[in-house]
């Protein structure tokens, strides 16, 4: 069974790339110092999120380019989520300007479950009690939601406690696309036994609030699915019935922070960032490994669980394991449906060390430097080492394809 840590990165650049485009000239940030970096070109350098404790040694599990004066913390978590999911493994990171007026956050996905079936619900609370038992962290049993609402009653109380949202904006953009890899994943559902509807849904909630004594304003943005089968139930009486089942997931989750007034006009700097986000794949292939193995010991305990407190066990360990294969199906599809093109990046490679990289086609000139700092620039004419004097640059080349 695949896992879903590659799909990811579509759903964290669909968010941000999605918005119509400003004017590169007008989405510089905070550089060092006023006038230290001409308009248009951008000093970054590569932070890596580690996974510290999931293997042998220390591994790189993801990368991005953020701006060199910014910080940067990210790290790999296992183990520390909900039992309906067979990502085990989750990557996050926390990064902006020193003074906090610029920023960009990446949360972890979060899942939930819920049935129509009242009897299917105690089965899944007590199946989360004896899980919560021996350690484990069961998935939470509560109704599907849309994305305004989960931004209200859960992101935004949670990662912004006492902030105010000053509204919930629809993504249309964003919206049609979800939506079409929903009908897609529907339709590869419907030749199976056990067709599925797929409904997706995206809000950002715009806030603004005081940092460190600046105003600033941000957007909070989810994408949600819900995943949604009939299954078979029994009642006291021993008769049988259908009740829909739902598997619910909320991922891309992003913050994206700048000073009041200034959030819109710096969508293209922020795409910039996004679309560098890239999975180390030694680590993902290692990942996946471990979660098929995982998946596998899940379903067995689901079933043992299940058996204690229902005679419809094969039935509920049915529904964790196709909710598995739904949000993976669901996932697949997002991914291939967004090309270099569509998601308007080039690759480029260093000729140095042959390594390659995506970068933002709106700022279509790239160099790096000694340092292993990059410099992108969004108009052509540009000499870095007459510019920076303090380390040689070299000019990477835009791979064809």
């Amino acid at each position: 069974m695949k896992n879903t840590l590659h799909t990811q990165v579509a759903g964290y650049l669909l968010l941000l790339l999605a918005a119509p485009a400003a004017a590169p000239q007008s989405n510089r940030p905070a550089q060092p110092a006023p006038g230290a970096t001409p308009a248009g070109l951008y000093r970054m350098k590569k932070a890596t999120v580690m996974d510290e404790h999931g293997f042998a040694r220390p591994v790189p599990a993801m990368t991005l380019l953020i701006p060199t004066d910014w910080q940067f913390q990210g790290g790999a978590q296992w183990g520390q989520f909900s039992g309906c999911t067979t990502s085990r493994v989750q990557t996050s990171f926390k990064s902006g300007s020193a003074d906090g007026r610029f920023g960009v956050e990446l949360y972890p996905p979060y899942y939930w479950q819920w049935s129509d079936d009242q009897a299917t619900q105690r089965n899944m609370q007590v199946g989360n009690q004896q899980k919560a038992q021996v350690g484990g962290k069961p998935c939470d049993v509560m109704p599907p939601m849309s994305a305004a609402d989960f931004l209200r009653r859960y992101a935004v109380p949670k990662l912004r406690p006492g902030k105010q949202i000053v509204a919930i904006e629809p993504w249309p953009e964003v919206l049609q696309e979800v939506q079409q890899t929903a009908r897609e994943t529907e339709a590869s559902w419907a030749r199976t036994s056990t067709p599925m509807q797929v409904r997706s849904d995206v809000a950002r909630a715009r806030l603004q609030y005081s940092l460190n004594g600046q105003p600033v304003e941000e957007w909070i943005a989810v994408i949600i699915d819900v995943n949604a089968r009939v299954w078979p139930t029994y009642n006291v009486n021993g008769g049988q019935g259908g009740a829909r089942h739902y598997d619910c997931s909320a991922y891309s989750m992003f913050a994206l922070r700048a000073p009041q007034g200034e959030l819109t006009a710096r969508q293209n700097f922020f795409r910039m960032i996004a679309r560098t986000i890239k999975m180390d794949p030694n680590w993902q292939a290692q990942v996946n490994g471990v979660a098929s193995n995982i998946a596998k010991i899940d379903q067995k305990g689901v079933a043992d669980r299940a058996a204690i407190v229902a005679k419809n066990s094969d039935d509920i360990n049915k529904i964790i394991k196709e909710g598995y294969e739904g949000r993976q199906k669901t996932n697949d599809a997002a991914a291939a449906n967004y090309s270099q093109t569509q998601r308007d990046v080039e690759t480029f490679r260093n000729p140095t060390t042959g390594e390659t990289m995506e970068l933002s086609n709106l700022y279509g000139h790239a160099w790096v430097n000694d340092k292993g700092e990059y410099l992108l620039a969004d108009h052509a004419g540009v000499d870095p080492n007459t510019v920076f004097k303090d380390s040689k640059w070299t000019a990477l080349q835009q791979v064809k394809k």
